[in-house]
């Protein structure tokens, strides 16, 4: 079942996210720090976030942002006080040293047009994989997109990850830039949506 994130799904979904995605740049502040950005994703307004849920527990978890800019200005209004701090901890660390250095090379805009409608996150419980679970939510976030009337969507994946790219090129999105992130060759793939109409 997909279900709007709640503000009670936020400790799991930092965890989640810290324990499946170990390696990337935000897991390496750790769980206090990834809380505050799912609990923004709870609340703005600006922000798409669902769970898949199990048997009454929540097992998969999508998040994306309709306005970037909006997002992170209101993500540091309501917790730049406490990311600052989790991140002065993190920063401790060489390799989270490392991996902040390269964030300059994650895009910002293409062909002169700044990114705004992204997907960012999305983490699905190694038990339920192969079931669909990442399409549906992909999916759901893709029909909210269009009915807020966004004409173009991008999200950027490993471009070793075959599985996720072969859903979202299903989905007609195509790669339009690969790039060096995190130690890793990635892919930045963008979708045309029009308005209004959903996705099949």
């Amino acid at each position: 079942m997909i279900r709007p994130i709640r503000p009670d799904d936020i400790p799991w979904a930092a965890r989640q996210h810290a324990a499946l995605m170990a390696n990337s740049v935000f897991a390496a502040f750790g769980v206090r720090f990834l809380e505050c950005f799912y609990s923004h994703f709870a609340r703005s307004k600006t922000a798409i976030a669902y769970v898949w849920e199990e048997n009454g527990l929540p097992v998969a978890v999508i998040s994306a942002t309709s306005d970037r800019t909006r997002f992170l200005r209101g993500l540091v209004l309501r917790h730049g006080i406490s990311l600052a701090c989790y991140a002065a901890v993190g920063l401790l660390r060489p390799a989270c040293r490392h991996l902040v250095g390269q964030l300059r090379r994650y895009p910002g805009h293409v062909d002169g047009e700044r990114i705004e409608a992204e997907m960012i996150f999305i983490t699905v419980a190694p038990e339920c994989r192969g079931k669909g679970v990442a399409e549906k939510l992909i999916e759901a976030v893709l029909a909210e997109y269009a009915s807020r009337g966004t004409p173009r969507v991008y999200v950027t994946i490993e471009s070793e990850n075959a599985g996720v790219k072969r859903i979202l090129e299903r989905m007609q999105f195509q790669v339009v830039r690969s790039f060096l992130f995190a130690d890793k060759q990635n892919d930045l793939l963008r979708l045309e949506l029009p308005a209004g109409e959903g996705i099949g």
